[in-house]
C-alpha cells in the first residue's frame, strides 16, 4: 500500500508510541515482579552483586511492612537486614555517622523484640553484634562493651545451641577478636561449619539463597586461612564459587588475594 509522506510519518509515530507503551508496561511488570520477590532473595542478590543501594531500598520496604503490621517476625526481618547493612557503612568507603544511626535503629528493634520475647536468641545475637559495631566505631569502649557482647552470645547459646544466629556471632567474635581476649580462628571455623550445616539441613540439604549463608561461607574460608589451614581455605573458596559463581566479593577480591599470597 502506497502512503503519502504525512501518512508515512503518522504511521511511524503510531509505531513509536506503541513501542514506548510496551516498554513502559514491561518495565512496570518487571518492577512489580521484583517488588513481590521474597526479601531473602533480593538481599541475597544485593550481597552477591554488591548492590548496596538496593539493600537500603529493601530496608525501606521492610520498615513499611513493619509499620503496617508490627509483628515480632516483621521486626526481626527488618533488624536482620539492618544488621547486614551496617558493616558496609563501617567499611573504608562507608559513612560512620550513618552507621551509628543504623546501629541505634537496629538496637531499638532488638530491644523491642526482647521486651516481648526475652529469650529470642536471634535478637540477642543481633544485640551482641551491635555492641561489637559500637566498639569498632569507638575502640575505647572495648573493655566495657566487649565482655557484655560475649556474655549475651553465650547466654543465647545456652538457650539454643543449634540456632545459627548466635552460632555465627560466636564465630565472628572468635574470628575477629584479638587472641588476648579470646580470639581463635580455629574455633571460629568450627562454629561457621556447624551454622552452615544447620542452615543447609533446614533447607532440605540444599544451599540456601540467603546473604548470611553466603557470608558465613566467606568467613569460613577466611578463618581457615587465618588458622593456617591453607588447603582447606582454597577448597572452601572454590566451593563458594561453585555455589555462587557471581559472588563479587569472593570472585574479585578474596580469592584473587588468596591466590596471590599462597599461589
Amino acid at each position: 500500500m502506497f502512503m503519502t509522506k504525512e501518512k508515512h510519518f503518522g504511521y511511524f509515530q503510531l509505531v513509536g508510541a506503541l513501542t514506548f507503551l510496551l516498554i513502559v508496561i514491561s518495565s512496570n511488570n518487571l518492577r512489580s515482579a521484583t517488588e513481590v520477590e521474597p526479601v531473602d532473595i533480593r538481599l541475597y542478590r544485593c550481597y552477591i552483586y554488591d548492590d548496596i543501594k538496593e539493600w537500603e531500598r529493601v530496608i525501606g520496604l521492610l520498615e513499611s511492612t513493619y509499620r503496617s503490621n508490627p509483628t515480632i517476625e516483621n521486626e526481626f526481618q527488618l533488624l536482620h537486614a539492618e544488621y547486614g547493612y551496617i558493616p558496609y557503612l563501617l567499611g573504608s568507603k562507608g559513612d560512620k555517622d550513618k552507621a551509628q544511626r543504623y546501629i541505634d535503629m537496629a538496637e531499638l528493634h532488638a530491644n523491642n523484640i526482647l521486651k516481648v520475647k526475652p529469650g529470642h536468641v536471634g535478637a540477642m545475637a543481633m544485640n551482641s553484634a551491635l555492641l561489637a559495631f559500637k566498639v569498632y566505631l569507638s575502640p575505647y569502649k572495648a573493655p566495657f562493651l566487649g565482655p557484655k557482647s560475649i556474655k549475651i552470645i553465650d547466654q543465647a547459646l545456652k538457650l539454643d545451641a543449634n540456632s545459627p544466629y548466635p552460632l555465627l556471632e560466636k564465630a565472628n567474635f572468635l574470628q575477629y577478636a584479638p587472641g588476648v581476649v579470646g580470639g581463635n580462628p580455629t574455633e571460629a571455623l568450627g562454629y561457621y561449619q556447624k551454622a552452615t550445616e544447620i542452615l543447609r539441613k533446614g533447607n532440605n540439604g540444599q544451599h540456601p539463597k540467603t546473604w548470611w549463608y553466603m557470608n558465613a561461607w566467606a568467613q569460613m574460608a577466611l578463618s581457615a586461612e587465618k588458622a593456617g589451614k591453607v588447603d582447606l581455605a582454597r577448597k572452601t573458596f572454590k566451593e563458594i564459587l561453585a555455589i555462587s559463581p557471581d559472588f563479587e566479593w569472593v570472585k574479585t577480591k578474596l580469592y584473587p588475594d588468596f591466590v596471590k599470597k599462597h599461589g
